[in-house]
């Protein structure tokens, strides 16, 4: 339950986030050596941003191994950062002193450790309308500066005629470098606008796509192979989930496939749903 909250939530807030499980047991007389190897493990060869000790509640004895030194030293010894997220709100233990930051829930955990998509959306478009604001203001005070240029140099100067195309010619080279210049910025602030709304999987379920889950684990089910007959689906669409159960066609391991009688080697055109993907099936991300 712990895992599906921190995954929920690392999807719903930055579906970009790759999640890495080290399984270990959490209470008992070996939990605690096993837990401070797989803080090792994770460390070590997992390449994470950040790590998340966590389980869920329970009594003082089901939480005691994350008193234990051995796991006390190991959340120190940790280069990567370590947010602990042992029990409910009320719980407390050693770990909770030795990590980076403590957590009242393994679900606020997967809060603090990645950013939200939706603000980082909001602080593009700010910093995109930001730089605008700052080219016109740079343009104005080059107009002001070049129009007092002019009028000290019509003071100075008998042939202002010949300087004041200069000036033009100046301020017209100016206009120029400076209207490139911000086009070139606001496409690079609409091109990144534009990668960001491509990678948000969010926007792909409103093709038409949809994710399938395995009910029990919450994995997701990429090659048919995966699921066998009577397996609980969970089919996530643009505007939520749809439950499901595999058919006698599933593929999964120890499924029989029927005997066929021979087949023409012409391939036959299969015909498409409006999302673009073979009828009957479901396209995965």
């Amino acid at each position: 339950a712990v895992f599906h909250d921190i995954q929920n939530v690392l999807q719903r807030r930055y579906p970009l986030t790759e999640l890495v499980l080290s399984p270990t047991v959490v209470q008992g007389p070996d939990a605690a050596p096993k837990i401070a190897a797989a803080l090792e493990l994770l460390d070590r060869e997992g390449g994470c941003d950040v790590i998340i000790v966590g389980r869920g509640g329970g009594s003082m004895e089901d939480l005691w191994p994350f008193n234990e030194e051995v796991v006390a030293r190991a959340i120190y010894a940790c280069k990567t950062p370590v947010i602990s997220a042992v029990g409910h709100e009320t719980d407390e233990t050693i770990a909770d002193y030795v990590a980076d930051v403590r957590a009242p829930t393994p679900s606020a955990a997967a809060e603090l450790a990645v950013p939200d998509a939706y603000v980082l959306r909001r602080d593009l478009g700010i910093l995109g309308s930001t730089l605008y604001r700052l080219m016109l203001d740079q343009n104005g005070r080059r107009r002001f500066e070049l129009t007092a240029v002019i009028h000290r140099m019509e003071m100075a100067l008998p042939d202002t005629q010949t300087m004041r195309r200069r000036v033009d010619d100046v301020g017209r080279v100016v206009q120029s470098a400076s209207s490139r210049l911000l086009l070139e910025n606001k496409m690079q602030v609409e091109g990144l606008g534009l990668r960001l709304r491509a990678l948000d999987p969010v926007a792909t379920l409103g093709r038409g796509f949809s994710i399938v889950r395995l009910t029990d684990t919450g994995k997701v089910v990429s090659s048919a192979k995966q699921v066998s007959e009577g397996d609980s689906l969970e089919i996530t669409v643009a505007d939520g989930s749809l439950p499901a159960v595999a058919g006698p066609g599933a593929l999964g391991k120890g499924a029989k496939t029927p005997n066929a009688a021979p087949q023409s080697l012409k391939p036959k055109r299969k015909a498409r749903s409006r999302s673009g993907q073979p009828s009957g099936m479901a396209p995965l991300l």
